[in-house]
């Protein structure tokens, strides 16, 4: 019903936790959500629905993992991990009909700068500079809480797809900001994957740092527009200190 009805005519009533409520725009769209800036006696939200485009089973069987979003932002967040300050399911009634959605902070809200680099909405950054020359050593150094966060992510068995990887900057430092987070399991993982994880962790951050960089950077800084190459050196590079980090905070190493 929600699907047709807003496929027909759009939202034309939103009322969230019953309070009446107001849509300003859309604030991106995905396999699974669309976001809306909405407001709520005042205060401005991220409000999620599902998307119209697949049909109703479809629909039902992707909103029950978006479901799950709270729960594993939350476990994220105790980690000490970047993730949305708010996440919860609020009952919604959307052109009369009631239907659990997902409310959040809006990026712009948080104190710090995010990157999404699935949907940037025109939010980039210059964490390195289109003129600055850079050598793997420096950038390693740059992205050292990244690979402490991916270092964390794996410990705590965390299994995250590359959607859920994006950035944000904390006092100019970058750091991974993680969300879409639905389809997140949690797990030992084997010894013998730890480095597979790694790579696609590390491969997934790295795409992230160039898919949110400015337009300028990318076009006129040689080595951002190598850093996300299979070939680039610093990936390996990357992947092997958080090995090593790894190694060296296992209990084995210390025993």
């Amino acid at each position: 019903g929600i699907t047709n009805s807003r496929r027909l005519s759009g939202i034309e009533s939103l009322y969230v936790d019953g309070r009446h409520t107001t849509v300003s725009k859309q604030l991106g769209s995905g396999g699974s959500k669309e976001v809306y800036d909405v407001s709520v006696d005042d205060e401005h939200y991220a409000l999620a629905l599902p998307g119209t485009a697949d049909p109703a089973q479809i629909i039902i069987a992707k909103w029950g993992k978006v479901l799950k979003e709270p729960a594993n932002t939350d476990r994220l967040r105790e980690l000490g991990l970047h993730v949305n300050d708010l996440c919860r399911v609020v009952p919604s009634t959307v052109n009369g009909h009631e239907f659990p959605a997902l409310i959040m902070k809006r990026y712009s809200d948080h104190n710090f700068p995010i990157y999404d680099s699935k949907n940037p909405q025109g939010n980039y950054h210059e964490l390195i500079k289109p003129d600055q020359q850079v050598t793997d050593k420096q950038v390693i150094s740059l992205l050292s809480p990244v690979g402490t966060e991916i270092v964390a992510l794996v410990q705590n068995g965390a299994k995250l797809g590359r959607d859920c990887f994006n950035l944000c900057a904390i006092n100019g430092v970058p750091h991974l900001y993680l969300n879409d987070l639905g389809a997140a399991t949690f797990g030992k993982i084997p010894q013998g994957e730890l480095e597979r994880y790694v790579e696609a962790y590390v491969s997934a951050a790295l795409g992230a740092f160039v898919n949110t960089t400015t337009e300028r950077v990318y076009r006129e800084n040689p080595y951002v527009h190598s850093m996300g190459n299979l070939e680039s050196s610093l990936q390996p590079k990357l992947v092997a200190k958080v090995m090593y980090t790894l190694r060296e905070s296992s209990p084995s190493s210390r025993s």
